[in-house]
């Protein structure tokens, strides 16, 4: 471990060799002539909606990234805001969970205080989170109740019901968290880390969390709605089966440690295993998650490499 810590660039190399070992193992275990076959009989109708939400799926974190950013400064203009958010897309496609994400979003702010930017950014990632283990949460009862009875147990609504009360409490009462915060040890109280997260948090009170809270769980509403959209262009996924298997998957993807890049390989692994004990074809999971990547993540950092290159053209050919 120490060796991959001390050589990052061979730690990189590793994380893409897990990514396209991992799908490959799938597609031998799945069968390519079967996956290709499902490509070739989808139907495109359902594939475009998918595509039409990536568009909504990009403008809801375009508002929500805005949102908290406006809390620092409110004259920050819409295409810094856009430029911010894009490259961060980028600069997170290479990274295991997308962690570059935060990189790239400091880089092209450099208006702000870098250690408030991580600190939005914290806000912006935890918010998803907890709204994932809520949906999650949710999701598995039903899930496990008709496709897994055998895992069903009283016990098991009750610890739900008691992570989707806590998890709901922190979300629309955040000074709570500040009150969390102050249980630490001094010497992490005192790190920039917390103090950046401190003072944001004096801006970030019960109204701006509620409206926050409503536009993340907008941005994951669209999210269930695309996986539901691209499964039935494969097979006659009912939608509110195609939701549950997607709040299922993104609930247990969280809880992967991030050992590829993009996540490649773990939420297509996910999906094949909660569509398949739904009944549906291993072959229509494989090819939505996949869907899902291009769309939620390939295309957008697509994009933000764009923005990244127009950056550094327009620093070295400054207008006069």
């Amino acid at each position: 471990m120490k060796f991959f810590s001390n050589h990052p660039t061979l730690t990189f190399i590793a994380k893409i060799a897990m990514g396209i070992g991992l799908i490959a193992a799938l597609i031998s275990y799945l069968d390519f002539h079967t996956l290709l076959d499902s490509l070739v009989h989808a139907k495109l109708m359902y594939l475009a909606i998918g595509g039409v939400l990536m568009i909504a799926n990009i403008a809801v974190q375009f508002y929500r990234w805005r949102f908290l950013l406006r809390l620092l400064d409110k004259s920050i203009p819409n295409d810094v805001v856009l430029s911010s958010l894009l490259i961060g897309f980028a600069a997170g496609f290479f990274t295991p969970g997308q962690i570059g994400e935060y990189g790239g979003r400091v880089a092209s702010l450099r208006s702000l205080r870098t250690s408030k930017v991580l600190a939005t950014s914290l806000i912006d990632k935890l918010y998803f989170l907890a709204v994932v283990i809520i949906g999650g949460s949710s999701a598995l009862l039903p899930f496990a109740f008709y496709f897994q009875k055998q895992y069903w147990s009283v016990l098991y609504f009750v610890l739900a019901a008691l992570v989707i009360i806590a998890m709901g409490t922190v979300l629309l009462y955040p000074q709570q968290a500040r009150r969390a915060l102050a249980l630490l040890p001094k010497k992490l109280l005192a790190s920039k880390a917390a103090a950046a997260f401190l003072s944001v948090s004096e801006f970030f009170r019960r109204k701006q969390a509620r409206i926050f809270l409503l536009l993340t769980m907008l941005l994951y509403v669209i999210i269930l709605a695309q996986y539901s959209f691209i499964a039935r262009a494969f097979e006659s996924v009912p939608l509110y089966s195609g939701a549950m298997c997607a709040a299922s998957i993104l609930f247990v993807k969280s809880a992967f440690l991030p050992i590829s890049i993009g996540d490649l390989g773990i939420r297509e692994g996910t999906a094949i295993f909660f569509f398949s004990r739904a009944g549906f074809s291993p072959a229509t999971a494989f090819n939505t998650s996949m869907f899902l990547f291009f769309f939620n993540i390939f295309i957008p950092s697509l994009i933000g490499a764009f923005y990244i290159i127009r950056t550094k053209r327009q620093k070295s050919n400054p207008t006069p």
